[in-house]
């Protein structure tokens, strides 16, 4: 896929030919690597954070999210009352 910029050569001459015509584009999906931890991964884990990381750690374990996702995490996504985060 030509960027605008590309686009913009082809179409004012600069470029001859789209030079990026033949590249194959891959569905990304066949890239993704899945992977869970087993439990004896979790506890060497868990083991080896110490008591400020811990928390969260567990709860990226529990909640499937990556350590930016969970800084990033605005309070309107907590639920203290009800123990939910969404």
């Amino acid at each position: 896929m030509l960027t605008s910029s590309e686009n913009k050569a082809v179409d004012w001459k600069v470029l001859t030919h789209n030079s990026i015509q033949r590249v194959k584009l891959y569905d990304e999906r066949e890239f993704i690597r899945k992977r869970y931890l087993k439990p004896e991964e979790i506890r060497a884990l868990l083991a080896a954070c110490g008591p400020q990381t811990r928390d969260i750690v567990s709860m990226g374990l529990y909640i499937g999210r990556r350590l930016n996702e969970i800084l990033g995490m605005r309070w309107q996504e907590v639920d203290l009352s009800n123990g939910y985060i969404y």
